[in-house]
Formats: structure tokens, C-alpha cells, sequence
């Protein structure tokens, strides 16, 4: 399964660079710009040529942001997807198979949280799920 990897861990600015098993971090190959620059954000595979950036912080937006965007690598696009129930900074992701993956915990406002949300790609919602067992941050 050829895999995407953002070449910044924590920042991702509009003009962000990736590189890929397949050769896509290659000078010539320009991905397109992200329509909203955030950090401390989360990313997920959706599928072998799709990843999802979601949350984090964008602070010229105010803060902790739920903006959601898919990348297709395919397509060299962006697309937004469903906000996520609420603004993380911090939080953990997991690719749950089948076009699914999960947000874990987080920080906002001094506070570590506990949510379990999983967001389903083919109909583009979110579901809450039953919390972890201890809130937790930075995974």
C-alpha cells in the first residue's frame, strides 16, 4: 500500500511538503497548498491514497480549530471535509480500516480529554464513542 507522509510532525503550514514511498517527494511534484495552515493538528489514512489532517490550532483563526480536510494524492486536491465535534490540540488519530479512523483525547483550554470519536469517510460524519479511561494528551 504506498503511503503519505507529511514532512512536518506537528506544523502544517499552507505550502506544506510531503514525500512519499512512491517517489512524490520529488522537486518537480508540488502538492497543493492546504486551504488552512494549523499545528499541533492530527493525521489518519483513509485509504492508500487519501490522508486525512483534522483539528489543531491555527491561531489567525482563534485558537483551536474542528476544520477537517482529506488530501488525494491522486488528484493533487484538497477537499473539506465534516468538522470535528470539537477543537484538540495534541490529540492522538488511528486508521481503523475500512475508510474509518479515530480522534483520541487532546488538550484545550488546560484541560486533557478523554473522547473517542471515529469519522466515517463514505458518509463524511463523525460518531462519538465511549470516552477512554483516562484522559490523556501529547500520545
Amino acid at each position: 500500500m504506498p503511503m503519505l507522509y507529511f514532512a512536518a510532525a506537528t506544523v502544517f503550514w499552507p505550502n506544506t511538503w510531503y514525500t512519499s514511498d512512491e517517489g512524490y517527494g520529488h522537486p518537480a511534484f508540488k502538492p497543493a497548498p492546504l486551504p488552512l495552515g494549523r499545528y499541533y493538528a492530527v493525521t489518519a489514512p483513509i485509504d492508500d491514497h487519501r490522508l486525512a489532517l483534522a483539528t489543531g490550532r491555527n491561531d489567525a483563526q482563534g485558537g483551536l480549530i474542528t476544520a477537517h480536510h482529506v488530501y488525494d494524492r491522486l488528484t493533487n486536491t484538497w477537499a473539506a471535509r465534516a468538522a470535528t465535534p470539537a477543537g484538540r490540540q495534541w490529540a492522538a488519530a488511528a486508521s481503523l480500516g475500512g475508510q474509518r479512523y479515530n480522534i483520541l483525547g487532546g488538550w484545550a483550554d488546560f484541560v486533557a480529554y478523554d473522547n473517542n470519536w471515529v469519522y466515517d469517510y463514505p458518509s463524511n460524519t463523525w460518531s462519538v464513542k465511549a470516552p477512554m479511561p483516562v484522559a490523556r494528551f501529547d500520545l
